[in-house]
């Protein structure tokens, strides 16, 4: 993958993003949910509203993840800068791991450069 630095950093955000909405969920949604059952006949409107919009909200952070998951598995199995003798086992870390190991991957193989891009062409380069 011959990306731009913004391509690979827009990337690394949205990879981000299942993280940020799971500790929004935990942080927010789930306090939240056992007050449902206590909420006056009067105000359930309310609730169900906020619910009806979270589940959507909810729905869109699960596709996000199997694209993510997708994307970078394919990425894995195209790509030269991960030794074809590790690619399985990150194939197993990132099905594995998802919103945490897909972070990690990002940084390793896509956000680094290759030590051969980021010396240069071998006429630029000085002997030692």
């Amino acid at each position: 993958m011959r990306a731009s630095r913004s391509a690979r950093a827009l990337l690394g955000l949205v990879t981000v993003l299942p993280i940020a909405y799971f500790v929004f969920f935990l942080a927010y949604v789930a306090p939240r949910m056992s007050a449902v059952m206590r909420v006056p006949p009067a105000r359930a409107q309310d609730t169900w509203a906020f619910l009806n919009t979270i589940g959507y909200v909810h729905v869109g952070a699960i596709v996000l993840t199997f694209a993510l998951l997708t994307f970078y598995v394919v990425f894995l199995y195209r790509t030269e800068r991960v030794p074809a003798s590790r690619k399985a086992l990150w194939a197993v870390i990132v099905l594995g791991g998802s919103i945490v190991a897909m972070p990690i991957f990002w940084f390793l193989y896509v956000w680094r450069q290759p030590l051969e891009e980021r010396a240069g062409p071998p006429s630029e380069r000085r002997a030692v």
